[in-house]
């Protein structure tokens, strides 16, 4: 197992950092960061030589997509609130969150102590599963942007699917939500690839993202085919 694999494993794990000066991602090389916070140590992998105003990105249909972003479930408070500000201002540029992490207030408050402006930043948020109605994802995603602090959000995903939704209701109402200047851009997560296709077909607004478990021992070959070729970025919420 090469050093990357296994520093996020035990960063999962909550354990100490190996000794390594760079890790690999992809064709990229990054530096493991040590941040100190009230109540222990977060470990988190940061860009080597990152710039503070750009990243690589993914170029979808309508959007564009920061490669790398720094994933914040399991952190919460003040922990969560560090660490978001910590990566913001060392070059991270992408922040996912979502409503089940009962951290959108926690993450607000990273935006708002980073001395990054807001349109440099590419946020994404999830709608929960108990919140897919149209009259739900509307009052949610409203009670999301207060909590965040924010007066759009770059990205919003269909956390789960759900089946006893109609997944063409919720996608409605997203594209009320974009059309009201909410959210820019729509997505999905843990969609298999005839759930996507479905999605694809039913939506007024091209999904720009399909976010999946798709760590380097665990193979998504159909969604590797299929989302390139459809402007569809990718990615993977467990690296």
């Amino acid at each position: 197992m090469d050093n990357k694999l296994w520093i996020c494993d035990k960063l999962r794990q909550g354990a100490s950092l190996p000794s390594v000066e760079t890790v690999r991602f992809g064709n990229r090389l990054f530096e493991p960061y040590q941040s100190a916070v009230p109540g222990g140590v977060r470990f988190i992998i940061l860009p080597l030589r990152c710039s503070r105003r750009s990243m690589d990105v993914v170029e979808t249909e309508t959007a564009r997509i920061p490669t790398v972003g720094l994933g914040t479930w399991q952190n919460t408070g003040t922990e969560c609130t560090q660490t978001v500000r910590t990566a913001l201002e060392t070059g991270y540029r992408h922040i996912d969150t979502a409503q089940q992490y009962d951290n959108e207030n926690a993450v607000g408050r990273g935006l708002e102590q980073a001395e990054v402006e807001r349109d440099e930043i590419f946020l994404t948020t999830k709608l929960w599963r108990s919140n897919l109605h149209y009259d739900d994802v509307i009052e949610s995603v409203e009670e999301s942007l207060g909590r965040l602090q924010v007066d759009y959000i770059d990205l919003l995903l269909i956390h789960w699917p759900h089946p006893r939704v109609p997944v063409e209701e919720t996608l409605e109402a997203m594209v009320e939500l974009s059309n009201r200047g909410m959210i820019r851009h729509i997505g999905v997560s843990n969609f298999t690839l005839p759930q996507l296709k479905t999605a694809r077909e039913l939506s007024e607004m091209p999904v720009v993202v399909n976010q999946v478990l798709y760590p380097p021992y665990t193979k998504q070959p159909a969604l590797q085919q299929y989302c390139p070729r459809h402007g569809i970025d990718l990615k993977s919420s467990s690296p």
